[in-house]
């Protein structure tokens, strides 16, 4: 052992003999890499500052575009815009394109940008679950650029007093479009692709509970879009017997604590549950979350995924 520590030693100290430190050449080319290491930091941090406003777009930019790819490939798919504390979805199959709600009216990801990365020029089906700003969002400007061949929403949004819906009811009215009222039991059918209308089955006095809550079932896929329904609207469904069971759910009310629960989500037994939310003091609430993680299912989020994309 003793030998072959002298062995080591007499090796450090050859190596120390031929340090660079004491070769004037190794010592210019080790400041030339320093400098340009230094200057190549202060380059991106001077980009970084001058584009700050602009990174997220780009980084989302980037995360969409492979998101588009892979629903190019697949055969369905199912789109969450990053529309911050907002409902939208887009549904795409070989039959239908629906767009269930829209969003705000300056969201992150702009709504007919996505549509065009779907190619998505006619709109079997829009849907407004209901009349709140945060969801209504571009649904003017989707049908000034887009076809839709079929508008509906619940009875709360049509009973009118609501200024946003009513400015949009105009704008679609302008555009040739109708706007049905729909209600529990009503099925749409396109082809393979089936939606029932599930609820509501009266008027709440809170906005929220109107939301159209839907079921979608493509093959063996199925979906539940719920809107912003809470605690009571959820009840009064569960009492219904309607069939929720989903294996993908938009989780109520942005993830709210007031929404999602455990009787719900039992009955739902959602595989995947899809937070449209950005991250606040209340939304998505920990509550919720707990609720979600209780019943084993993978929880995915549009603010952290900047929009979230579920292909079959």
């Amino acid at each position: 052992m003793k030998g072959k520590s002298r062995v080591l030693r007499n090796n450090k100290e050859k190596t120390k003999s031929k340090s660079p430190a004491s070769d004037p050449e190794n010592n210019t080319v080790r400041r030339k890499k320093q400098i340009t290491a230094a200057t190549m930091i202060m380059v991106t941090a001077v980009i970084s500052f001058i584009f700050r406003d602009q990174l997220p777009s780009l980084l989302t930019a980037v995360n969409v575009g492979s998101d588009f790819i892979k629903a190019e490939r697949s055969e369905a798919a199912i789109y969450f815009p990053d529309a911050g504390n907002a409902g939208c979805a887009i549904v795409k199959t070989p039959d239908a394109a629906i767009l269930i709600d829209c969003g705000r009216e300056k969201a992150q990801h702009d709504i007919i940008a996505v549509l065009d990365d779907l190619n998505i020029e006619t709109i079997d089906m829009a849907v407004l679950t209901h009349p709140d700003s945060d969801h209504i969002g571009d649904f003017a400007r989707v049908s000034q650029e887009k076809t839709i061949s079929s508008f509906v929403t619940c009875e709360y949004s049509l009973a009118g007093g609501n200024e946003g819906y009513d400015k949009l009811s105009e704008t679609l009215i302008s555009s040739g479009i109708k706007c049905e009222c729909t209600h529990t039991g009503d099925v749409y059918t396109f082809g393979d692709t089936v939606i029932t209308v599930i609820s509501p089955d009266k008027i709440y006095n809170d906005s929220n509970d109107n939301s159209v809550v839907m079921k979608l079932e493509y093959g063996n896929h199925t979906a539940l879009f719920t809107g912003d329904i809470s605690s009571k609207a959820e009840r009064d469904i569960l009492n219904s017997n309607a069939d929720i069971k989903a294996d993908i759910l938009q989780v109520p009310h942005h993830g709210s604590a007031g929404s999602s629960t455990t009787e719900f989500l039992e009955a739902v037994k959602p595989k995947t549950a899809v937070i449209s939310a950005q991250e606040s003091r209340y939304l998505p609430s920990g509550e919720a979350i707990a609720r979600l993680r209780e019943c084993g299912c993978e929880i995915r989020r549009t603010d952290e995924e900047h929009g979230v994309m579920i292909t079959w």
